[in-house]
């Protein structure tokens, strides 16, 4: 999250750790703007902080070509602060998994490109085996699984690389600030 208050000290660890393989976490939910919020006023409070509001966000950025322009802008603003940082961009993915939506994402992948990208990570955790695991799969896991074809494919497209599978999600949202 390049727009995040521990930016700087991530770059810090991350310069650290050479081996380390660094993304980039695209914010356009529950977060701060790179921006500032003048910039991009149908996107962000004026604390150029980014709503919640996953549905509304999701329709905003479908249907509304004023915010889709914001929306690029902000994204091209968070490659280009990640490149400023000198790091190897090793992949990216999106804060609330964002990227899932249509439009969202293949702004992240065109952009993306123009900043080195080859890599995504599409949140694909397999219901069954979450099964196996002891962890109830219900119909919005599974749902949320076929949807990652639609990126899958998109990436496949443009060329970039995608992961089959992740895991951790579904034991995610244990961590506070």
């Amino acid at each position: 999250m390049v727009g995040a208050p521990a930016a700087a000290e991530a770059v810090r660890i991350a310069r650290s750790n050479p081996s380390l393989r660094i993304g980039l976490h695209l914010v356009v939910i529950e977060g701060p703007t790179v921006l500032p919020p003048a910039k991009v006023p149908d996107l962000v409070n004026a604390a150029g902080q980014f709503p919640s509001a996953q549905f509304m966000l999701g329709l905003n950025y479908f249907f509304r070509p004023r915010i889709r322009r914001q929306l690029r802008a902000e994204i091209r603003a968070q490659f280009a602060a990640f490149a400023a940082t000198g790091l190897t961009l090793d992949h990216a993915n999106a804060h609330k998994h964002m990227h899932l939506h249509r439009r969202w994402g293949a702004m992240m992948l065109d952009i993306g490109r123009a900043f080195g990208l080859r890599r995504i990570r599409v949140p694909a955790e397999p219901p069954a085996i979450l099964e196996r695991c002891g962890t109830p799969a219900g119909w919005g896991d599974k749902m949320l699984y076929r949807w990652t074809d639609l990126l899958r494919r998109q990436a496949r497209a443009a060329g970039i690389v995608s992961n089959d599978h992740c895991f951790g999600l579904a034991w995610s949202g244990h961590m506070t600030s």
